[in-house]
């Protein structure tokens, strides 16, 4: 029920806050990873970094219109593309860029031997 809240808490901050062009580690508990979107002209690039332990089954969800990516680890799935980056290994990062409009993303993952998954939230407008 605590992570619900927290989840319905950091949506409602990431909806009612003004446009960005960068938002970092909107909810926390992430466990020093970050997603970082940052727009320039067309272009969102978005970047993962997995912090100081290895990402595990990481997902990455990218909401928005007239999305266009350049990965085939990225499909189109309801409502956006779907990214099955699998591990992401400790200090690094995964980096792509995003051509649309109203570009947010979210990425899940597990930490090795948890059972608790993380989930980082991110916008650029």
């Amino acid at each position: 029920m605590r992570y619900l809240v927290s989840f319905v808490a950091a949506l409602a901050l990431v909806a009612c806050a003004p446009a960005a062009s960068t938002v970092v580690n909107a909810v926390s508990g992430s466990d020093g990873a970050t997603l970082t979107l940052a727009r320039t002209g067309e272009t969102v690039a978005v970047e993962f970094a997995a912090g100081p332990r290895a990402a595990e089954s990481a997902a990455l969800f990218i909401g928005g219109s007239g999305l266009a990516v350049n990965d085939p680890l990225c499909k189109p799935v309801s409502g956006g593309l779907g990214c099955n980056l699998g591990t992401v290994p400790a200090g690094r990062v995964y980096a792509l860029v995003v051509r649309g409009r109203d570009v947010s993303a979210n990425i899940t993952f597990y930490r090795s031997g948890s059972a608790r998954p993380y989930l980082v939230l991110g916008t650029a407008r």
